[in-house]
């Protein structure tokens, strides 16, 4: 996997505990919280349709490098939609 549950967890903003709890289906997200998963879900199907990440770099990338050019291009994205009034 390029993205480890350490750094999954770290982008999503929650505990391994939690995560773990989602993924097993014991708990759900409240409300906001499934609001944000959804939209950062969303924007990870959008770097990866539209503009082909994982890129050559974040291929070749370990651990918290990749994590971080992740990051890099979710701003990328996010600065993108403000300037196009999404």
């Amino acid at each position: 996997m390029l993205i480890s549950v350490t750094d999954w967890v770290a982008l999503l903003g929650m505990s391994r505990e939690t995560y773990y709890s989602y993924k097993r289906g014991d708990s759900a997200p409240s409300k906001g919280r499934e609001e944000r998963l959804r939209k950062l879900l969303r924007e990870l199907v959008s770097l990866v349709t539209l503009s082909g990440w994982p890129t050559t770099p974040a291929l070749i990338a370990r651990g918290k490098d990749r994590l971080s050019l992740l990051n890099e291009e979710l701003e990328k994205l996010r600065q993108e939609s403000v300037r196009q009034g999404e």
